[in-house]
């Protein structure tokens, strides 16, 4: 009888039937992998009220406040950005994505060092379209209670995208373990900017959305 090393196989088929395990005298000698489930604030929904902007300072860096809900460990996998239709990103295909951590509330009282060039710095170049773009990380980001309060942000050139009239409320995402700062609060604004020099800090700002959110998963 021939003996067949599965520790490979990624699909399997009994009867011509997709299977997801195989069973041997009553003993698991196989079962295919499964990815962790990822959330999100927005799900990919449309986004409406974001206009397109192409005058700010080369490698300036545009960024919403997200906030992780104490007790789950997650992985930080993509950054999204939503361009509406006729969008003047649409097309782009040079920037960067990074993530700022903080301990606390970024709060609208000062600015902030920009962090973001280092460690999370992620360097893409897939053309941007119309609707949601994912831009993966180049590997996930640890985002733990010790530092529950992001910024996401992104740099492309002078482009940007703005809305001064989306939901003021905190946006919290379905699956419950994140959300999305409120527009303006005591404790924080969702937007913030920093431009292109250096030494730059980031600043909030009055804008309600830059169109980002996040992809994430359980660490």
């Amino acid at each position: 009888m021939p003996n067949y090393d599965l520790q490979g196989m990624v699909a399997g088929r009994v009867g011509n039937q997709a299977v997801d395990a195989l069973m041997i005298a009553n003993e698991l000698v196989w079962e295919a992998a499964t990815e962790a489930p990822l959330y999100t604030v927005f799900e990919e929904a449309a986004l409406s009220g974001l206009t397109s902007h192409n005058d700010t300072p080369t490698n300036s860096w545009i960024a919403q406040y997200f906030v992780k809900h104490a007790g789950a460990a997650l992985e930080i996998v993509d950054l999204g950005i939503y361009i509406p239709a006729g969008g003047n990103m649409i097309g782009q295909s040079a920037g960067k994505i990074g993530i700022q951590y903080n301990a606390s509330f970024f709060n609208g009282a000062g600015s902030y060092a920009n962090t973001i060039p280092g460690a999370t710095d992620t360097t893409f170049s897939q053309t941007l379209v119309a609707g949601w773009n994912w831009i993966p990380f180049s590997s996930p980001l640890a985002w733990t209670d010790s530092f529950p309060h992001i910024l996401a942000a992104y740099s492309i050139n002078t482009h940007y995208l703005f809305s001064s009239t989306f939901d003021p409320a905190v946006i919290p995402s379905p699956s419950g373990r994140f959300d999305l700062d409120a527009a303006s609060s005591a404790s924080g604004n969702r937007s913030w900017y920093a431009p292109g020099t250096a030494g730059n800090l980031f600043s909030e700002t009055t804008s309600r959305l830059y169109g980002i959110d996040v992809r994430v998963r359980e660490a």
